[in-house]
This record gives structure tokens, sequence and C-alpha cells, in this order.
């Protein structure tokens, strides 16, 4: 036990110092350290939204055959298109990624064959598959929508265009995700891409435009992207 409260305070102490928090919780881990450990990290490490996510996604990870099984006996019982969708994101979700195609492709037909969320999950799996062809095809069904162009599959559909030899329509695409205060992840790799046509002004622009809202973010939401703003720090530094 006295070993696991030293790791703990370890743990914290290195999180204090690379997430920037304040320097009074060293104090309280320190002259406090199982109470002010579990605090800090109760408060500081994991949300409540957070904790009940990690609680589900432990069970998913330890019990994934329980909830497809349950899932695919609720479809043999009855066999509707909410059902097929449950499970095919049940397959998506446990990287089943060809049953998960399947099981979309067989849900979406007649007055589902449109449907945006299928499809949208359909596009998620073939990118895994990396099947780029398919991601385009289905993307073009809904270039127009809002929801789309808000979304990940935006990205998703320029990166198959990228990686399906289309540069011109690939650059068109991922300058769409280049919104300010979002989309740091896209935005980097926009930044990536720039810099590979050469177009180092504008790529330079872009990650100083990164960097700058990095130092305008609240704590909570900088440490959620740490890792990507170290990127882009990395490779501003190098140009």
């Amino acid at each position: 036990m006295y070993y696991l409260v030293i790791l703990l305070q370890i743990y914290c102490f290195y999180h204090v110092y690379s997430n920037r928090n304040s320097y009074y919780w060293i104090f309280l881990i320190l002259f406090l350290p199982g109470i002010g450990s579990a605090i800090y990290l109760l408060t500081q490490v994991f949300g409540k939204t957070d904790v009940g996510a990690a609680q589900e996604q432990a069970f998913n990870v330890l019990y994934p055959s329980k909830r497809i099984n349950d899932l695919e006996k609720k479809l043999a019982f009855s066999d509707t298109f909410e059902n097929r969708v449950a499970l095919a994101d049940a397959y998506f979700q446990n990287k089943r990624y060809e049953e998960a195609r399947d099981m979309y492709l067989s849900a979406l037909k007649g007055n589902y064959e449109n449907d945006y969320y299928g499809i949208s999950n359909l596009i998620r799996v073939y990118f895994e598959l990396e099947n780029y062809d398919k991601v385009i095809t289905y993307s073009e069904r809904f270039l127009l929508k809002m929801e789309f162009k808000q979304s990940d599959l935006q990205f998703l559909y320029a990166i198959a265009l990228e990686k399906t030899g289309q540069t011109e329509k690939a650059e068109e695409a991922l300058r769409k995700v280049d919104i300010p205060y979002k989309n740091y992840k896209e935005r980097l790799y926009l930044a990536e891409f720039l810099l590979a046509k050469n177009y180092k002004d504008e790529a330079k622009e872009l990650l100083e435009d990164l960097l700058s809202e990095a130092n305008h973010m609240q704590r909570k939401n900088y440490r959620k992207y740490m890792l990507i703003f170290q990127k882009v720090k990395a490779l501003h530094s190098q140009l």
C-alpha cells in the first residue's frame, strides 16, 4: 500500500508539472499523500463525466463479447433497422470492421438507404478498412450537408482524396477544416500537407495561428490537445 501511494504521488506530481496546473496541488499531494492524490485525480484527471466514460470503456474492453452477444440476440428476436445499426456500431467500436461494414450495408436498404447516421459510420468503417474509393463515393452524397462539413467526415474525405492521388481536390477539402479554435489535429495535418506542397509561408502562418490559440486556451482544453500542440511547436521550430 505504501508503494502504491508513492507511485500515485509521483504520477500526480508529473501531471501537475506537465499540465501546468497550480503548484498548490504539490503541497496538498505532498503533505496529504493518500487523500491529496485522490482529490487531485478526481478533480484534475477525471471529471465525473470522465469517470463514467472510463467505467463504460473499461467494461467494454473487459467484456466486449457480452454486449455484442446481447445485441445479436436482440436482432434475432426483432430484425429492425435500429437493431442492425446498434449491432453494427458495437462491431465498429470493437474494431470488427468487416462485420460492421456488412451489418451497416444490410441495414441501409429500402427506406433507410440514405440514412445519414448509418452512412456516416459506414464511411468511418471504410476508412479503417483503407477502402478510400468507398469513402469518397459515400462522402460525396453529403458534401453539401452542414452536418458533414462540421464533422470528422470532411477530414476523412480529404485524406481519402489524397490517398487516391486526387491532390487538388484533397487540398480543397482539407482547407475546409481550417476553422479557428477547433479541428486542431486536422489543421496540423493541413499544415503538414501545405509544407509537403512547399507552401511554407502559408503553413507557417497556420502553425502560428494554432500556437496563438493554444496560448489563449483554458487549461482543461489545453490538456486535452497538449500532444497536438507539442507537435505544432516542434514543426514550427523547424521553419
